[in-house]
């Protein structure tokens, strides 16, 4: 009984005799096509046509649908018997086509034209005939609206300028900005510069970044203190790098990996996002014990999630302050810190087994942390067994749950 259907995995093997049976009994709601290269063309428009007055989440990525130019399905005006349309696109907020090499410009302005504003997320990562006057458009048609950009490594400081309303040519037009946006994700851009960034933030007194949550600048090779720092005082990290009156960023999350910022950057950074959550400052050697103690005394009651994977200048005086400022603190990564020390983070782990639910480190550090397992929860045995400690028996058990669930891992590529 598929009655209360509302979402739909096709797996990448799924073929179009598999559905043959009509589709019309389940409205669906969300669909996920990828990989679904044996499904014909024929078959998604058929599936898509009905559910358009459901669907508001579609996973085009690598499926047969988008191996031609999505553009070649719209009903011509020149044509009008021609049955293929995009309008099945109409109701849809989610739509993800990360690497569909086929998509063009063309394609993008075709759907933002359906989708409109109604259009919230959109991913485009790895879609390579993308460029800025693609991303334009979209910003044109779906700026209201849109939430989520994730876009291709082939978009210049152009398309930040699109987002922003900014025309380079002419500063004080008026043109149409993402007014909303929340999540932007830029990773592996080799074109993207400082100046850009540094746009993004600090244009109109923030007007974009104070509803930014979430910013991925992971491995973009052209990103450096400037984005952070440009045009400001450096000697006064309270006032914006316009030079305006301080104002506060949103960001809950920023993956900075394999960017080549400093300090005076993760300062500029603690300063003005005072909510948080989440850093990623993957292999980053240039920022050490100054930048780091900064950022966690000034937000540690917020931090969640601290990723210093292979940041060489991190010793044990940082993790240490992690176990005494970061109260909600729930991963910690410090695999490859050739300074960090096994007492510094058996000393953390010690006061943060409440929070803590993942820790990567090296594998002598990650036996020691093992070892320190064993022993508490024999303690803690002990402890329930024996009682008169002034702990209740739920209380003794409620942290040997904690201790056991907590995840001590040793890999360079750890799930998070």
């Amino acid at each position: 009984d598929c009655s209360k259907l509302s979402y739909l995995y096709l797996y990448s093997s799924s073929s179009s005799s598999s559905l043959q049976a009509d589709p019309k009994g389940v409205p669906l709601r969300s669909l996920n096509l990828f990989q679904c290269s044996l499904l014909s063309e024929s078959c998604i428009i058929n599936i898509l046509q009905y559910h358009s007055k459901f669907l508001i989440s579609l996973n085009l990525m690598r499926c047969s649908f988008t191996e031609n130019s999505i553009s070649s399905f719209i009903q011509s005006p020149q044509n009008p018997s021609t049955n293929n349309s995009l309008m099945f696109l109409s109701n849809v907020n989610t739509l993800i086509l990360s690497n569909c090499e086929n998509i063009t410009n063309q394609d993008l302005c075709a759907i933002s034209t359906v989708c409109g504003n109604k259009l919230k997320h959109i991913f485009l990562q790895d879609c390579l005939l993308i460029t800025d006057s693609g991303i334009e458009v979209l910003v044109q048609n779906c700026c209201e609206s849109l939430r989520t950009l994730a876009l291709p490594e082939t978009i210049t400081n152009l398309s930040l300028y699109h987002i922003c309303g900014v025309d380079p040519n002419n500063p004080q037009s008026n043109k149409p900005f993402v007014k909303k946006l929340k999540r932007l994700d830029l990773t592996q851009n080799g074109k993207i510069t400082s100046e850009g960034i540094h746009l993004l933030l600090n244009h109109d007194n923030g007007k974009i970044s104070k509803s930014l949550l979430t910013l991925s600048l992971c491995d973009c090779a052209q990103i450096n203190d400037n984005a952070f720092l440009e045009g400001s005082n450096s000697n006064n990290t309270n006032t914006s790098s316009s030079g305006s009156q301080y104002f506060e960023i949103n960001l809950r999350t920023a993956n900075l990996g394999l960017v080549a910022i400093s300090n005076a950057s993760l300062m500029w950074i603690a300063n003005h996002c005072n909510r948080l959550g989440e850093i990623d400052l993957y292999n980053n050697t240039r920022i050490d014990q100054e930048g780091l103690l900064y950022l966690i005394r000034l937000r540690g009651e917020v931090l969640l999630r601290l990723q210093l994977q292979l940041c060489t200048e991190v010793g044990e005086e940082v993790v240490r302050e992690i176990g005494e400022k970061c109260e909600k603190i729930e991963w910690v990564d410090v695999y490859g810190c050739t300074r960090v020390t096994e007492a510094s983070v058996e000393e953390m782990v010690r006061k943060k087994w409440r929070s803590l639910k993942q820790l990567n480190v090296d594998r002598k550090i990650q036996m020691t942390c093992f070892d320190l397992r064993e022993r508490r929860l024999g303690e803690l045995k002990e402890e329930a067994e024996k009682g008169g400690s002034g702990r209740t028996k739920e209380e003794i058990e409620e942290e040997m749950v904690c201790w056991r669930k907590m995840r001590i891992v040793s890999s360079r590529y750890a799930d998070y």
